[in-house]
């Protein structure tokens, strides 16, 4: 998910997010609290996006143009954020750095648009997982084409040159649980960092999503 805010009359994508049914977007609270989005107004919440450049996504293959869906894009019908939510500062203490968004209309899941679980409330994620977004890489640029990578251990990040990174507010770290089938699972909401992104034995600080599957439970409607 990719949300959209209106800021000196100029739209701009800020953070991501994680659907996890079709009705139902988990972000960070940051990205939608009126003391952090400056007074901005969440104007789009799209979906099924890749490159943001493009719609319809295309590549090449063997001479021939593949596209994919259209995206799809939806406004926001209610945010609720964690009543414990705080923030001090950028770089500072935070706390319950989750937040929930109902979509105007009900969401049809298709190749490119699909939810991902909650964990368990006592699931042990894997010491291996990846973070998926559009924000900046090493040299600063921020990127249009969804980029991920795979951070190693508990903490999650702190590998050098494997890292969450401004604009991936809001945005999953998941792993996929093989059942009888394979899903991803939302370990992680990307939350916050040092001013510098991939630097080795400092790991970026993620939401850990385990401990609030009791309360986005309790606040979806149908």
């Amino acid at each position: 998910m990719k949300a959209y805010f209106f800021s000196d009359g100029v739209l701009e994508w800020t953070c991501g997010g994680a659907l996890i049914n079709n009705h139902y977007i988990v972000t960070a609270a940051h990205c939608v609290h009126p003391d952090f989005t400056y007074a901005n107004k969440l104007e789009k919440i799209r979906l099924g996006e890749h490159n943001l450049n493009q719609n319809p996504d295309c590549v090449d293959v063997e001479g021939k143009k593949v596209c994919s869906a259209p995206v799809e894009e939806y406004t926001s019908q209610e945010v609720t954020i964690h009543p414990n939510f705080t923030r001090r500062g950028v770089y500072e203490t935070v706390s319950d750095d989750i937040a929930l968004i109902r979509l105007d209309r009900e969401v049809v899941f298709s190749e490119t648009i699909h939810p991902i679980c909650l964990p368990a409330v006592d699931e042990k994620p894997p010491q291996l997982a990846t973070v998926a977004g559009w924000g900046s890489t090493e040299d600063g640029q921020d990127e249009n084409i969804l980029q991920q990578a795979s951070l190693p251990h508990v903490c999650y990040g702190g590998g050098g040159r494997r890292d969450s990174c401004y604009g991936d507010s809001g945005c999953p770290v998941f792993y996929p649980r093989v059942t009888q089938g394979t899903t991803n699972v939302l370990t992680g909401i990307v939350s916050f960092g040092k001013s510098l992104c991939g630097i080795e034995g400092v790991p970026a600080v993620y939401t850990r999503v385990a401990a609030y599957r009791q309360w986005i439970i309790s606040k979806l409607a149908p």
